[in-house]
């Protein structure tokens, strides 16, 4: 888990320096947000900014880079390497903003006392142009109906004889995604017009590219996402192969989808290029003053989109003066906020609940976090004490470098329960009607004491 979550790290700043790298690098007569004409790029002033904002970028990347291997120290503490990942990820976006944000005023403050403004393209007819890509039009939603109803094979399978809740969780899973991406595919293909000329034709032309190339990306994604997870339900009965296969499954669907957002933006971005090369004159529109936060909010109430351009060109973000923008923004804040506690909180409560046995009359009791049993007394066949613990496969539980909890498939026993801490020698194989149960306390004085009552509830049998 440590190295996964140490590559994730690793990532997340790669991302960070290519965000970066578009950010500082004069495009689309852009640079650092703001828009600058081609005559001021080469302003002393301006290099000089772009050069301490590059300087500073690859200190702060340094530096959190740096931060990343006191993770190692957590190792056998899932709780605490999550905890320090959601306060590493908090502090390199935070520091991140307020980095470029500064670098951003600078740079607006020389463009008001220039007085620096966009200016004319001189091109050629679009006729042709716009006679060739009139019949572009989104994807139609009826199409989604192909990966729902792929959503729906586990179910099938789970209704055919196989009666193993994993399928359903798989259709569900499939489900909320093929959901997820068809929302996204409705905002996208059926938002606000967005004005890229005077020329109406333009516009038109321009729109229609924007909404097929996104319906499309969303489609493709949709339909990857419905094969995968129905794929994975042939290997249901092989639980750890599933579940390794599953993690594999996910993150290339993730990978998937933001390679497929990409190359599908640069297509209709390229598309909508030639069209404005070919009209007669064109403009930029400057809309930087609506971008607050270092371009992390955009907030203009003359613009009716929900959903805009991202000024680094990698995806989209809210209009916040918009109803359904500030909507999508605070529940989606509020939901992340949910799941990022719920999550410390539960690895936490697995890190730091002691597994105990209690004997109740007839009745002993395992106290553990999430996957607590019982059994009769009546049910054990026989016990033995082992300070070696046998090769073990996880079926559904947690299993770190302290400790094993919830259901295994152990090499010589089968399925079997497991409840100890693998430093804390010895353990206790109870067998039972149904299965085996292994429990080991954190403390080994309470493991022997634990094993002299079972015995004597054998002797008593």
């Amino acid at each position: 888990m440590t190295v996964i979550i140490v590559l994730v790290m690793i990532i997340i700043l790669w991302a960070v320096y290519y965000s970066s790298s578009l950010l500082c690098k004069y495009a689309k007569k852009t640079v650092l947000g703001v828009t600058i004409p081609d005559y001021a790029r080469n302003d002393k002033k301006i290099k000089k900014i772009i050069s301490a904002a590059n300087k500073e970028i690859r200190i702060f990347l340094f530096l959190f880079f740096i931060e990343i291997f006191p993770i190692l120290l957590f190792y056998k503490y899932p709780s605490l390497i999550i905890t320090y990942l959601f306060i590493w990820i908090f502090f390199v976006f935070f520091t991140f903003n307020r980095l470029i944000s500064r670098h951003r005023r600078t740079l607006m403050n020389i463009k008001e006392e220039n007085q620096w403004v966009g200016e004319n393209l001189k091109t050629i007819s679009i006729d042709s142009e716009v006679t060739r890509l009139k019949d572009t039009v989104p994807i139609k939603k009826k199409n989604f109906l192909i990966p729902f109803l792929i959503s729906t094979l586990p179910v099938l399978v789970f209704v055919s004889g196989s009666k193993d809740l994993v399928l359903l969780f798989l259709s569900s899973i499939s489900f909320l995604s093929t959901c997820a991406c068809y929302i996204v595919y409705s905002f996208l293909s059926s938002g606000e017009s967005v004005e890229y000329s005077h020329n109406t034709s333009v516009n038109l032309m321009c729109n229609r590219i924007r909404r097929y190339w996104s319906s499309c990306a969303w489609f493709v994604i949709a339909i990857a996402e419905s094969l995968s997870f129905a794929g994975l339900s042939l290997f249901i009965n092989n639980k750890f192969l599933f579940w390794n296969i599953f993690s594999i499954v996910l993150s290339v669907l993730v990978i998937f989808g933001v390679i497929t957002v990409m190359l599908v933006r640069k297509k209709s971005e390229d598309m909508c290029k030639r069209i404005l090369k070919l009209e007669k004159t064109s403009f930029i529109i400057d809309d930087d003053y609506y971008w607050k936060g270092g371009m992390l909010f955009y907030c203009n109430f003359n613009d009716r989109r929900v959903w805009v351009d991202n000024k680094t060109s990698l995806g989209y973000t809210c209009n916040l003066a918009s109803r359904s923008g500030r909507l999508f923004v605070y529940l989606s804040s509020v939901l992340s906020i949910i799941i990022i506690v719920s999550l410390i909180t539960l690895f936490l409560i697995l890190d730091f609940t002691v597994f105990d046995m209690k004997f109740q009359n007839k009745e002993i009791a395992i106290s553990a976090p999430i996957y607590g049993y019982s059994f009769s007394a009546k049910d054990i066949k026989d016990i033995q004490l082992s300070d070696k613990l046998p090769q073990v496969f996880k079926i559904n539980g947690a299993a770190t470098e302290r400790y094993l909890l919830g259901n295994f498939d152990v090499t010589g026993y089968g399925s079997s329960k497991m409840y100890v801490y693998k430093e804390k020698s010895p353990f206790i194989i109870i067998e039972l009607s149904g299965g085996y149960v292994f429990f080991g306390s954190q403390n080994p004085e309470k493991t022997m004491e634990y094993y002299e009552r079972l015995s004597k509830i054998i002797l008593e049998k």
